[in-house]
């Protein structure tokens, strides 16, 4: 792999830039990441941020309409897109690369000059109520609500659904999405990264003109703690539904986590599910026939991560599942890991590493991770592989112990149950909890 040579410009007011110049592509790719999503909001807020990811869009002050910033992009044969995560509000957009200084033109307008009037916010609510109240009617978005509720102590953003609800979109208005702009929103809360055909003399001349008179204001982040999740709980909702839907979680590792430990808990997610031959995919699936698929995720954020295995089931065979999932989880606790199987594992990581820096999108995705997380330390991909390198069975297995505590377990059932068997289901439950905990 070439070696990535890329510089990080910062500008007296906070904003960092990272430039990975790219002389034989004729694109730029442009990411900028503001820290001001879903964890950021106030709970009698929830939903703000992805509604004020959607208004950006809607006019600026150089660009009174959708209309006008529509029209500018096609001539720019270009144009940004959004997205809203848990701890981020990110505009994405690949030009042609003699468009760069049009690039952070719009970019600029688009972070700092959005109008958020009345009338588009009203209309993208009315989007936003529509699409949350579709997936208000899944069984599956519920049963996800209620284990975030299950998961975290009392009534705070970390139990709330990161799109917010229709109800509470709806009491969203104008002004409380410009305050929130106007205090996440500041140079020093945001990154940006531009790979492609470009050279660092050219940015940082365009970057400062762009960006240097932005006044800077000090953004307090909230902090989380593990003391916010709940111990042990288990929550069995009883309705009407064709299949049993499964979601077993714990706090996890964040990223004030070692990166070796981090990344063994990927292939601990590997191993237990994520994979045709894993555990639980070979037993539930292949072997028995129970389930379509089953999947063990994990977030990591600045503070606290959780992980939680999700699968569905016929009615029927739902303990049995979960059963098999708590066997699971005692055999990696008190078994060591094939390390044939981790070497496996370790070059297939290799590869898609190898291939992570091949296109600008690729380029602008890893270093965005790396500066929302890592600065001022980023990480190239050949170095990440060199911590994949070091990782060995009895580390995955020290995470699975580590992780895998049944003193936080929760466990959250959603099926059609009368009162009599939800109760009968739960001491079941509690039963096994019991019968696999013990080491």
């Amino acid at each position: 792999m070439n070696r990535c040579k890329y510089n990080i410009l910062k500008l007296k007011n906070g904003l960092k830039v990272l430039v990975y110049p790219q002389s034989h592509v004729n694109s730029i790719s442009v990411s900028a990441a503001v820290r001001a999503g879903h964890i950021s909001e106030n709970p009698e807020e929830n939903g703000i941020a992805h509604l004020l990811e959607h208004t950006l869009f809607d006019g600026t002050q150089e660009f009174p309409t959708y209309q006008d910033l529509t029209d500018f992009f096609d001539k720019m044969a270009g144009g940004y897109s959004g997205s809203t995560s848990l701890e981020t509000i990110n505009l994405f957009g690949t030009f042609v690369d003699e468009e760069m200084q049009n690039a952070f033109y719009t970019l600029e307008q688009i972070l700092f000059h959005p109008l958020i009037s009345e009338k588009d916010v009203a209309r993208e609510k009315d989007v936003l109520m529509n699409e949350l109240s579709e997936y208000e009617d899944s069984p599956d978005y519920l049963h996800f609500l209620e284990t975030k509720k299950l998961r975290f102590k009392g009534k705070t953003i970390l139990s709330m659904p990161p799109g917010g609800t229709s109800e509470s979109v709806r009491e969203i208005n104008s002004n409380q999405i410009k305050a929130f702009h106007q205090k996440y929103f500041q140079p020093g809360n945001i990154n940006i990264v531009i790979a492609g055909r470009c050279n660092t003399r050219d940015v940082e001349r365009v970057v400062q003109k762009t960006f240097q008179s932005k006044e800077n204001k000090k953004v307090a982040h909230k902090e989380f703690s593990y003391k916010q999740f709940s111990d042990k709980a288990i929550k069995i909702l009883a309705r009407r539904s064709k299949k049993a839907y499964i979601r077993i979680t714990f706090p996890s590792l964040s990223w004030k986590h070692p990166s070796i430990e981090r990344v063994a808990l990927n292939y601990l997610c590997t191993l237990f599910s994520n994979h045709r031959a894993s555990l639980l995919y070979s037993k539930l699936r292949e072997k028995l026939g129970w389930i379509y698929d089953i999947g063990t995720d994990h977030y990591v954020g600045f503070d606290i991560g959780a992980l939680e295995i999700i699968t569905s089931t016929p009615p029927e065979k739902s303990l049995l599942v979960t059963e098999e999932i708590l066997k699971a989880i005692k055999h990696v606790r008190t078994h060591i890991f094939d390390i044939k199987r981790i070497k496996q594992l370790v070059e297939i990581d290799r590869k898609n590493m190898k291939m992570s820096l091949d296109t600008t999108e690729d380029i602008v995705n890893w270093f965005q991770g790396e500066m929302i997380y890592r600065y001022p330390k980023i990480m190239l991909p050949k170095d990440f592989i060199e911590v994949y390198n070091e990782i060995d069975a009895k580390l995955v297995q020290k995470v699975a112990r580590d992780v895998f505590d049944w003193k936080r377990l929760n466990i959250c059932v959603l099926q059609q149950l009368s009162p009599i068997k939800r109760a009968q289901f739960r001491s079941r439950i509690n039963g096994l909890i019991d019968k696999y905990s013990e080491e």
